[in-house]
C-alpha cells in the first residue's frame, strides 16, 4: 500500500489546482451565474409575501358612522355646502 505523506499530498493539489486553472473563467461565470439565480429567488420570494390577518384588518379604512350622519345633516340644512358637494361631483379635480 502506499503511504500518503504532506509532501506528495501537497504536489497532488498543486497539480490539480494547474489543471483547474484553465477553466477559471467558466467557474467564475458559473459563480456569477449561480448568484444571479439566488438575487432573483430571494426578490421573488420578497415580493410574494402574504400579508398576514392583523396587517389586512388594520389598513382597512374605517369611517364614523356619526360622522357620515353629520356630514349629511349639514349639507342638508347649509345652502353652501351643498353647493359644494354638487360641485365635487361634477368635477371632484376642481
Amino acid at each position: 500500500m502506499k503511504s500518503i505523506s504532506l509532501s506528495s499530498l501537497s504536489k497532488q493539489l498543486l497539480q490539480v489546482l494547474g489543471q483547474l486553472g484553465r477553466y477559471s473563467v467558466l467557474f467564475f461565470v458559473l459563480l456569477l451565474a449561480g448568484l444571479y439565480a439566488f438575487l432573483i429567488f430571494k426578490i421573488d420570494q420578497a415580493t410574494n409575501v402574504q400579508a398576514n390577518q392583523d396587517t389586512t384588518a388594520a389598513s382597512t379604512p374605517h369611517i364614523d358612522e356619526n360622522l357620515v350622519k353629520q356630514l349629511m345633516q349639514l349639507k342638508d340644512n347649509s345652502v353652501g355646502v351643498q353647493a359644494l358637494f354638487s360641485e365635487s361631483r361634477t368635477n371632484p379635480f376642481q
